[in-house]
């Protein structure tokens, strides 16, 4: 009973501050950029949607291969370079990626790894990790990738990718994703 009533007395203490009228009125027709209140807010996060392709260009390294006793093969290693081009430049540029495979007897299963892209234009560059599925034989493949900008304009903003592979349609990649900034069109800088 003694918590019931110390509950109460802090609700109704919390209610009552939180009725009163509040001091800092907006004003109307006021540069939004100057109000009070928003230069305190924090900033806004936005998102930029992009689409695009990543093309083969070469093996760098084709890996290690390793049969295992269970007659799946591990993968390790394999280095390629391909050309992301996208609808906003700042995933545009070549990627070198770093892959790992296991797969079953069949082709199908699992990749995953790490890659880099350079943005044209001397625009920067991304540090990306990634995973996916082969499916179909190994003829699908779809993935992942979750990238930081690190270097250039693209440095401190986030980006997801999601790449599709179809043998049938072609030896590239279709690619969309969104670009995540702090400073989108309602953040405010401090």
């Amino acid at each position: 009973m003694k918590h019931f009533i110390i509950f109460s007395i802090i609700f109704s203490g919390l209610l009552l501050f939180s009725c009163q009228e509040n001091p800092i009125e907006p004003q109307v027709g006021s540069d939004i950029q100057s109000s009070a209140s928003l230069e305190r807010a924090p900033l806004a996060k936005y998102k930029t949607p992009f689409t695009g392709t990543s093309n083969f260009v070469a093996i760098i390294d084709p890996g290690t291969t390793t049969v295992l006793p269970n007659g799946k093969s591990l993968i390790e290693g394999i280095r390629a370079e391909w050309y992301d081009e996208a609808t906003d430049p700042r995933v545009t540029g070549k990627t070198f990626w770093y892959v790992n495979e296991l797969l079953n007897e069949d082709g199908n299963g699992k990749y995953w790894g790490s890659a880099e892209l350079i943005v044209d234009n001397n625009g920067g560059k991304w540090e990306i990790i990634w995973a996916g599925q082969l499916t179909n034989g190994g003829t699908v493949a779809n993935a992942t990738a979750f990238g930081t900008g690190v270097e250039g304009d693209v440095k401190g903003l986030t980006a997801k990718w999601d790449y599709k592979l179809d043998l049938a349609v072609g030896f590239f990649y279709k690619t969309k994703g969104f670009i995540i900034e702090n400073n989108g069109p309602f953040a405010v800088n401090n």
